[in-house]
């Protein structure tokens, strides 16, 4: 690729060529899988991720044609939430997850699972939980404060010894642009899900009555989660991704 085809492409092409290249060059696609049942290690060390998170923060509500994506959705379709794929294959899925006014997305997990999320419209409050132990239902947690991300905010990492948990809630839409009445995020996460194996399938999760304890020193609370089913109030519909061309995907893949 030429200097001058670099300069023309736009954020999100340019971390998506990135994520190919940083995956390809290191494990096997159709081996992925395996290798991540087998070591629950991260796919991604600290440095790789914090490389991805620093790429992903230049990515823009323009860049993925966030408004242009939504402008046929009324009323989120009856869901509280709306996905738009963007990529998804074996070593990661990237996705935009819109939240309609009062909505969440509830507590959920991320088995053995690196994700980077980038606020791109509005406002969204992410209260994040550390794993310390697992009883059968229950998991023992340390809370970390919620954080209120915006799109000035850096990428919020969670990794699968840290912040492995969490719920997203709307907090506000851009006042700027009261047409577009919604708060979005970028999702990176590698490996994706997959609900076939019970070992990388999402599970939900609701705080145990009475389990949260004193806050330790570093202002944090000691939390017991129950395993639950997906709450009745969430729903999440598909919305078709209408942002910049994305052909060059295939390409990346036939290599």
């Amino acid at each position: 690729m030429s200097i001058a085809e670099g300069d023309r492409m736009n954020n999100l092409e340019r971390f998506i060529r990135s994520a190919y290249a940083m995956f390809s060059a290191r494990t096997p696609p159709a081996a992925l899988r395996q290798w991540h049942q087998n070591d629950p290690g991260p796919t991604l060390t600290y440095a790789e991720q914090r490389e991805v998170a620093g790429l992903l923060n230049a990515c823009t509500a323009a860049d993925v044609g966030l408004h242009a994506s939504m402008s046929r959705v009324r009323d989120f379709n009856g869901s509280s939430t709306i996905y738009i794929d963007i990529a998804n294959n074996k070593w990661f899925s990237l996705g935009i997850f819109v939240l309609s006014p009062g909505s969440r997305i509830p507590l959920h997990n991320h088995p053995a699972m690196c994700g980077t999320i980038k606020v791109i419209h509005g406002e969204i409050r992410i209260t994040s939980y550390t794993m310390t132990e697992v009883c059968g239902q229950e998991v023992h947690c340390i809370q970390d404060p919620p954080v209120l991300l915006t799109k000035s905010s850096p990428p919020a990492l969670l990794r699968p010894d840290e912040g492995n948990i969490h719920e997203l809630e709307f907090v506000a839409a851009d006042v700027t642009l009261p047409q577009h009445n919604y708060a979005a995020f970028i999702d990176f996460l590698t490996p994706p899900y997959d609900d076939t194996a019970d070992s990388n399938a999402c599970n939900y999760y609701r705080v145990k009555e009475g389990s949260a304890e004193v806050e330790n020193q570093e202002g944090k609370n000691k939390v017991t989660l129950i395993q639950c089913p997906s709450p009745d109030e969430y729903s999440t519909d598909v919305g078709r991704y209408k942002g910049p061309s994305l052909k060059f995907i295939a390409e990346l893949e036939a290599h």
